[in-house]
């Protein structure tokens, strides 16, 4: 029995001491001091000596010398090579025979053209012949001489002969013209008429200078034949009239119906004269040297 109560008694004091250890512990953890780390290194504040002001500038170490970087230096940009432009491939310089292409193809005059031409159907002298030129594709000229045979009709016979120089220019290089000439043209006429019982013939002879623009075209075949057709209008400029006759008597001279005679085939023939007579050219042929 006395053992029991020895047990309970040491139970109980075990217990009151285990609750206030308890109570300590849990007072020591909620206070502010309990949390702050303990391991808080202490500070101690040293108080520093007062020092004489030129013996603190003395002892003061001068500072470091500061460090200069180093230069930098750049590097000059390379230059990058520049390819050298590439100029088009010149062309081979031209023969003066081959900058002119149109027609004849091989030229030994080189830019000149020249040659005979005729024609067989024209107006006013359908048969005619001459020389033509050209230069460069662009210029032309030419010298004819045509005329329209002698032909009688009842008792009236008519003659045309005349020349002309033409120039001509030709602005597309090709076979069309545009022209201009000046020329000389001789009528010449007759008429036989009865005169007082005698035949009395007339003869006259009439010069005109004329003006003729024209246009056309001259086609021209690589050989160098070219084959042409002109229109144009010939304009008479001046003209000379002449009269002869086969009469030689006075007396007939003087009549009144051989002045009448006269002066009638006088007024044709002026009248002929200042007619504008067309030019047309219908088949021009030639060949280019």
């Amino acid at each position: 029995m006395q053992k029991l109560s020895f047990v309970f008694a040491f139970a109980a004091l075990l217990s009151v001491t285990t609750f206030h250890s308890v109570k300590a512990t849990a007072e020591e953890a909620a206070s502010p001091q309990a949390q702050e780390p303990t391991d808080k290194p202490v500070e101690v504040k040293m108080e520093k000596p007062v020092e004489n002001p030129t013996d603190a500038t003395a002892a003061a170490p001068s500072p470091a010398p500061i460090a200069t970087p180093a230069p930098v230096t750049e590097k000059p940009a390379e230059k990058v090579a520049e390819k050298p432009e590439e100029k088009p491939a010149e062309k081979a310089p031209e023969k003066e025979s081959e900058k002119y292409t149109y027609g004849k193809t091989w030229r030994p005059l080189g830019q000149f053209l020249v040659g005979p031409y005729g024609t067989i159907a024209a107006l006013p002298r359908p048969i005619s012949y001459g020389i033509e030129s050209k230069f460069r594709d662009m210029f032309g000229l030419s010298l004819g001489y045509g005329y329209f045979p002698k032909v009688t009709l009842s008792s009236v016979s008519l003659k045309i002969t005349g020349w002309d120089v033409r120039l001509k220019w030709y602005p597309f290089q090709g076979a069309f013209f545009l022209g201009a000439g000046l020329g000389n043209q001789t009528l010449e006429g007759s008429s036989t008429q009865t005169v007082s019982g005698i035949p009395a013939t007339l003869n006259i002879t009439q010069d005109n200078a004329f003006f003729l623009p024209h246009l056309g075209w001259n086609w021209i075949w690589s050989s160098g034949f070219f084959m042409g057709m002109d229109l144009g209008v010939q304009l008479s400029m001046s003209r000379t009239t002449k009269l002869t006759s086969n009469i030689t008597d006075p007396t007939l001279i003087a009549s009144a119906d051989y002045q009448k005679l006269q002066k009638d085939v006088q007024d044709k023939g002026d009248q002929v004269g200042k007619i504008p007579l067309p030019l047309l050219t219908l088949l021009k042929f030639g060949f280019f040297f």
